[in-house]
């Protein structure tokens, strides 16, 4: 088998994680008429598609599609009932609105003229959904108000008596939201509007701690701010409810565990899948959340994912689909239990497997389990790979820097095209570390020992070879050369 094709087999595997996963829109109860028709008068938009959709958690599924009249008329309908949950209705390339559908929201008419569709969008029939869109409305414009914190913050990075300001007038805006979101709930009691808001509320973070007086003035800034922190992340998910099946054809699931993950969890792979696996014991109240949620975290965890975390994507398989807490298809299971296997032996703490390799120019074979040297870094990359041709050569400056230090670079490539490697090598001067390839039997070996679905992959060794960090960027990899080198 050539290496595109071993490569496509593994790519397979990897991205039939994120298809398992269940898109039913019924409910469960169907004693009640619940056809769902929703009557459009888009003034500017006749003759022309709207594309009516469903959330799911990170997802947006397109569910139908109509075209209005010469009128700008139209009407969504479905015989069939949907979940609880968020929809949007998208006018392509120009804009869209979202309408809440539930047992009491399943008839109504939306009237709008498209060329300023948020300002003038007027839904009749559901109170709720007139209070969703003016909490849209409202959000519109808090949106342009965060974008000028952000600004704000770009122009001062250096400042820090400024971003001091910025983060005080941030806060106070969290506060002015949680505020309005609160008339918005109390305007709408016992409606899943209300619902949805109460989990969105942000968490105030109280101004005072007490602290230790005999430390000094820093200790004591120091020693508020990790509080003030350690406060945040434990209450962060104090409003939502991971058993609620309704939020799974919404944003929130996936939105507060996006920012959960990327934001405020503590940047550790240890500290990663424990805080995962204790968020999933929340949902377990729910089978159809669990599932929903778990297929989410383990998408992302996955090293193609938004939250790259192997040791999370293994804790999450082993506690709860490998062991069948989440019932799912034997073909799965397997390809998941292959990805675990192979994952599981290149955690950081474990020895780096070691393999025949050759020398590109004199085809020498050997094995780096010979070279001597305080840090080695293994640089899986191919010569055709645009992620590779930006990274590479930043990469080979800082070997150069770092060489005479006692740091060793194998470059492997990851295809076996010598001939475009070694051009691409000579053209470029990537030639003062080793190039090599592998020595064994089949090229497609190399794929799974080293779990090479993407390049570039980097791993970085100790003297005894085991390995330390892997798949580092640029700027975290020169501040890791720079702690452990530079002495």
């Amino acid at each position: 088998m050539d290496m595109k094709k071993i490569a496509l087999l593994v790519m397979v595997i990897a991205t039939s994680l994120i298809n398992v996963s269940c898109f039913s829109q019924k409910t469960e109860d169907s004693s009640k008429d619940k056809k769902v028709k929703i009557d459009l008068d888009i003034k500017g938009w006749e003759n022309k598609d709207v594309i009516f959709g469903s959330h799911y958690m990170q997802k947006n599924i397109f569910l139908d599609t109509v075209k209005t009249n010469d009128k700008g008329r139209a009407s969504i309908e479905f015989d069939s009932t949907l979940a609880t949950g968020t929809y949007f209705i998208l006018f392509p390339k120009k804009s869209f609105l979202e309408v809440i559908i539930d047992d009491n929201n399943r008839k109504f008419n939306i009237v709008a003229d498209i060329n300023d569709l948020m300002g003038t969008a007027k839904i009749e029939d559901s109170k709720e959904n007139e209070l969703f869109l003016d909490y849209q409305k409202l959000s519109y414009s808090n949106r342009k108000k965060m974008r000028s914190f952000s600004e704000r913050m770009q122009k001062n990075r250096g400042n820090q008596d400024s971003l001091k300001v910025i983060n005080k007038d941030i806060e106070k805006f969290n506060t002015y939201l949680n505020e309005e979101r609160d008339k918005y709930i109390k305007k709408a009691k016992g409606t899943f509007f209300a619902d949805l808001l109460k989990s969105l509320k942000d968490i105030i973070v109280p101004d005072t701690f007490s602290v230790n007086p005999k430390l000094n003035p820093m200790q004591q800034q120091m020693e508020i701010r990790y509080r003030k922190y350690m406060y945040y992340k434990h209450h962060f998910f104090d409003y939502i409810d991971f058993s609620d099946p309704r939020f799974i054809h919404t944003t929130v699931f996936a939105n507060k565990l996006n920012k959960y993950f990327t934001q405020v969890a503590y940047n550790n792979s240890d500290s990663i899948a424990h805080d995962a696996l204790e968020i999933l014991k929340k949902a377990e109240g729910n089978k159809q959340t669990l599932t929903a949620i778990a297929k989410l975290m383990i998408n992302n965890f996955e090293n193609s994912g938004k939250w790259a975390n192997e040791k999370a994507f293994i804790a999450i398989a082993e506690n709860y689909f490998l062991n069948d807490k989440i019932p799912s298809p034997e073909s799965f299971k397997q390809k998941l239990q292959f990805r675990v296997n192979i994952m599981k032996k290149l955690l950081t703490g474990e020895k780096a497997p070691d393999i025949p390799l050759a020398e590109m120019n004199t085809d020498k074979v050997f094995n780096f389990e010979d070279i001597k040297a305080p840090l080695m870094i293994l640089y899986f990359w191919s010569a055709d790979c645009h992620h590779c041709q930006q990274f590479t050569p930043g990469f080979y400056d800082l070997y150069k820097k770092y060489k005479d230090k006692g740091l060793k670079v194998v470059a492997i490539t990851a295809t076996n095209d010598f001939d475009n490697w070694k051009k691409y090598v000579a053209d470029n001067g990537f030639t003062d570390w080793i190039n090599a390839y592998y020595a064994g039997k089949n090229y497609g070996e190399l794929i799974m020992i080293y779990d090479i679905f993407m390049t570039p992959r980097l791993y970085v060794l100790d003297k005894d070879k085991k390995i330390i960090a892997k798949d580092l960027d640029l700027k975290t990899l020169k501040w890791f050369l720079h702690e452990r080198l530079d002495k």
